[in-house]
């Protein structure tokens, strides 16, 4: 998927949150993941960096293959520019990349997101970074950094999507304004596999098109055309998470998915979010 500013974002992604094993990312590259969805707050970009550097060193691949994210944590926020660029130096030191694709706010700080964003445009100058974006902002946090004269826009949002936390208005309030929608938890950690009225509807279509539910949550995320992260520790699954280009899900199958969330449910996630931004 083209980024507003010409760059190509790989639509699947492999997370790293709790990775902890080369061998996991190694055998991601072997399904075909070529993006991987860092954070500095993950403590491990160490493990990705050594596995990156394994198909490296073998030039089986070039740095050029993969398209590497990271993120700004609120604690390197609140340290003001230093930390951001600490925080930036330190990810690409265990990275081993050299540049970052793509670099995030990974949730906005009040107070200090906006200064920490700039800092950002100082680092895509500089070249450590070739894009940068935001992570798990709400418009009206958008808004406020609309409003505070940065020189560079946004090419990515990424923040939770999935059929069972779905905020259409959201989604297409970003995707309106041609920024990349990138959705975390795009399987929902598993919470839709479950028994549960949400889980059985998903089941009950994975069935209809002999899929595996999670094929039919990442489908529906990249009919919407989403970049979707997901994660897992088994090689089947992750080669099952990324063989979902071969069937459509029909519309009315799509208007069914995109109901499925309920109104407590979003109520829920919004006050999570607001509570994460100040820590």
């Amino acid at each position: 998927m083209q980024m507003k500013n010409g760059y190509i974002i790989p639509i699947f992604s492999f997370g790293m949150y709790l990775v902890d094993s080369e061998d996991i990312v190694l055998n991601a590259i072997k399904a075909g993941y070529r993006h991987f969805d860092s954070a500095s707050s993950y403590n491990n970009e160490g493990i990705l960096g050594g596995a990156l550097a394994k198909v490296i060193h073998t030039k089986e691949y070039k740095r050029s293959d993969f398209f590497i994210t990271s993120k700004i944590w609120t604690s390197a926020q609140r340290e003001g520019s230093d930390g951001v660029r600490k925080s930036c130096e330190k990810s690409l030191t265990e990275l081993g990349c050299g540049y970052l694709d793509l670099l995030l706010i990974h949730w906005p700080a009040p107070g200090y997101h906006v200064d920490a964003y700039k800092m950002l445009e100082v680092l895509q100058k500089e070249g450590k970074v070739r894009s940068i974006g935001i992570s798990n902002y709400s418009i009206s946090d958008f808004e406020e950094l609309q409003k505070s004269n940065i020189t560079i826009q946004p090419v990515v949002h990424q923040f939770e999507v999935s059929p069972g936390m779905y905020r259409p208005d959201t989604v297409n309030y970003f995707q309106n304004r041609d920024i990349v929608v990138c959705a975390s938890k795009a399987l929902k950690r598993g919470e839709c596999f479950g028994t549960d009225d949400v889980s059985k509807a998903i089941s009950s279509l994975a069935s209809k098109y002999e899929r595996t539910a999670a094929q039919v949550m990442l489908r529906w995320a990249t009919q919407k055309q989403l970049v979707v992260i997901s994660k897992t520790e088994r090689a089947s699954r992750m080669n099952e998470n990324i063989s979902i280009t071969d069937f459509v899900i029909s519309s009315q199958d799509m208007s069914l998915l995109d109901c499925l969330t309920s109104e407590e449910a979003i109520e829920e996630r919004n006050a999570h979010e607001e509570r994460r931004k100040l820590q």
